[in-house]
């Protein structure tokens, strides 16, 4: 079963970060033990196939850009590290380096996380 509520969780990360706070280091241990799990598990499916849905790039695909690219933002090395899920980084390398996203990406303002 998938779980739809991963982006809500990012933008409750995410507005501790625009409004200048410390995110809550709790909140997001809580949730690194299951996301390191899905993780193993994508990591597992990418290693069968080079996309999310097969042999294609197709919407599901297209659904994690937003999502990955404000989580390697923040720091995160979930879909770029090539140790822990090098199925997961070799995807995400592909999947974000497409010339469309790359255009549509860059033609949105950054995010403004303070550093």
């Amino acid at each position: 079963m998938i779980d739809y509520s991963f982006p809500n969780r990012r933008l409750t990360l995410l507005g501790n970060r625009f409004q200048g706070r410390e995110p809550n280091h709790d909140f997001i241990k809580s949730y690194e033990q299951k996301l390191t799990t899905k993780m193993d598990g994508f990591d597992l499916l990418l290693s069968k196939q080079p996309y999310t849905a097969g042999s294609q790039l197709t919407l599901p695909d297209l659904f994690f850009l937003p999502y990955g690219q404000g989580i390697t933002q923040l720091g995160y090395d979930y879909l770029t590290s090539e140790t822990k899920w090098p199925n997961v980084a070799r995807w995400w390398k592909d999947a974000s380096s497409r010339e469309a996203w790359i255009a549509f990406k860059d033609g949105i303002p950054t995010i403004g996380i303070p550093t």
